[in-house]
């Protein structure tokens, strides 16, 4: 991140979208020590927790989810996440990347 002799901030690069795809950037971004900002529409797992019928579940197993550095580690590999799940899993990934620096939510 510079800033210019306007006070105006620049990044390297920015992500447009907090989803699932846009975190797993943000990681990589930080770990290689690229300045870098993610635009989020509203907040991080907003869509999940609010664009998701309760009885959504993933059709993939657990053991297929990994994120960056956070794999599913539950006891149940071979099951399918539902809603409420899915969310605390991205909440865990969220925290322990500690992304709030590079995070820029809008909320309404």
């Amino acid at each position: 991140m510079s800033q210019t002799s306007d006070s105006t901030t620049h990044f390297s690069v920015i992500v447009v979208g907090g989803g699932q795809a846009g975190l797993s950037v943000s990681y990589y971004l930080k770990q290689k020590g690229i300045d870098h900002l993610v635009l989020e529409k509203n907040t991080v797992t907003h869509t999940w927790r609010a664009q998701r019928w309760d009885a959504f579940c993933l059709v993939t197993p657990n053991w297929q989810c990994a994120l960056p550095g956070y794999p599913y580690a539950g006891d149940d590999p071979h099951g399918f996440m539902k809603k409420d799940e899915i969310i605390e899993y991205l909440d865990g990934f969220i925290r322990r990347s500690r992304f709030n620096h590079y995070l820029l939510e809008t909320t309404v």
